[in-house]
């Protein structure tokens, strides 16, 4: 259980079973203006059924199968103040990483924090599939090249050399 609470500066999500109703819930809820006027950070990790399917024992079976609720609530996201995310284990794959960078490159407020460890950003279903879509992973990082994100975590999240490259590109040009 959770409760949504309007002129909240921060949104402790995280471990809550959020599964695509309640994605959807909060997409809807973000657009009121007395929460997007205040909320400035969304924690919304360990959530695997937020954005991806989950096997009988809850582990997540499917990246993004739910992205396109997911891109509501990034849709929300845009016209809020929130300027840090944690979407770590959330479920998200390569479709939902190109509608989080959607809300990137498009936020009124300027992104500083995105947290997306443990998600298969590249695709796949095993721990063993690396680079099998680096469509998201190279949105996201175009998008960076000229955003305000100064802080990036991308742990375990099955990045390989094509992806790699696309990070060491950004970092490049993000210095220049």
């Amino acid at each position: 259980p959770y409760t949504l609470t309007t002129g909240k500066e921060i949104i402790e999500l995280s471990s809550k079973n959020l599964g695509p109703a309640d994605v959807a819930l909060v997409a809807t809820w973000l657009q009121r203006p007395e929460v997007s006027a205040a909320l400035n950070s969304l924690k919304c990790g360990n959530n695997p059924g937020m954005v991806g399917e989950l096997d009988v024992y809850g582990r997540l079976e499917t990246p993004d199968a739910h992205a396109e609720v997911f891109k509501e609530l990034t849709h929300s996201l845009k016209t809020s103040q929130v300027t840090k995310a944690d979407f770590s284990s959330c479920g998200m794959g390569p479709v939902a990483l190109g509608h989080l960078s959607d809300w990137v490159r498009d936020a009124t407020t300027a992104v500083a924090r995105l947290i997306l460890d443990e998600n298969p950003l590249t695709g796949g279903r095993r721990s063993t599939d690396f680079d099998t879509d680096i469509t998201g992973i190279t949105d996201l990082c175009d998008t960076l090249k000229t955003s305000s994100v100064t802080e990036l975590s991308l742990a375990k999240c099955r990045l390989g050399p094509g992806s790699l490259g696309k990070l060491a590109e950004y970092v490049r040009e993000a210095e220049a």
